[in-house]
């Protein structure tokens, strides 16, 4: 007797099912690699950038970089405002960066990131000199907490900020580690 068979067997669709699990795993996967891969490519040329800068620009010339409102770099005596403690802009670090040959990591306070424009600032609080990033999304602040402190924790470590109830981050902070 002969069988007459049409479609597929179980096994068979489940088979089709496992092939198909293991395709979107791995694109899955795939796409967390890349996010994670832009994330400390942003860490390095960003945040471990400019705290790069302050370290080469303080060997470099004895001062600490935007300690002074204005882009000079001399130590004289009317320098009053030189306290240790940063007050200038990020194009002020930047003039005072080329003026003395080294290479600034961003040229100007806006960096880009998906679709959103960052925006960075300095300044001096706590006893700590900082470097603000406003606009930063969600998953970056998170993903650089974790890169720089070891541990995703907003209220502690080098890295501070605050997450509101609709996850947006505001206060985002990095301690640049002189002062």
């Amino acid at each position: 007797m002969k069988r007459n068979s049409t479609g597929f067997t179980l096994i068979e669709m489940a088979i089709v099912l496992v092939i198909v699990g293991l395709i979107l795993g791995a694109v899955t996967k795939g796409r967390d690699m890349v996010e994670s891969a832009r994330q400390k490519n942003f860490y390095t040329s960003v945040v471990r950038g400019w705290q790069l800068a302050f370290v080469n620009y303080a060997d470099r010339t004895g001062l600490l970089l935007a300690d002074a409102a204005s882009d000079t770099n001399a130590r004289t005596a009317e320098t009053t405002s030189r306290d240790g403690k940063i007050n200038g802009s990020i194009e002020n670090a930047v003039a005072q960066l080329q003026a003395v040959g080294l290479e600034p990591p961003t040229l100007s306070p806006y960096v880009f990131y998906d679709s959103k424009t960052i925006t960075m600032s300095l300044n001096s609080s706590r006893g700590k000199n900082w470097l603000r990033f406003h606009n930063i999304p969600a998953r970056l602040a998170f993903a650089l907490d974790t890169i720089i402190d070891g541990e995703m924790d907003p209220d502690n470590g080098a890295v501070t900020y605050t997450v509101s109830e609709d996850n947006v981050i505001t206060k985002f902070v990095f301690d640049i580690g002189i002062l």
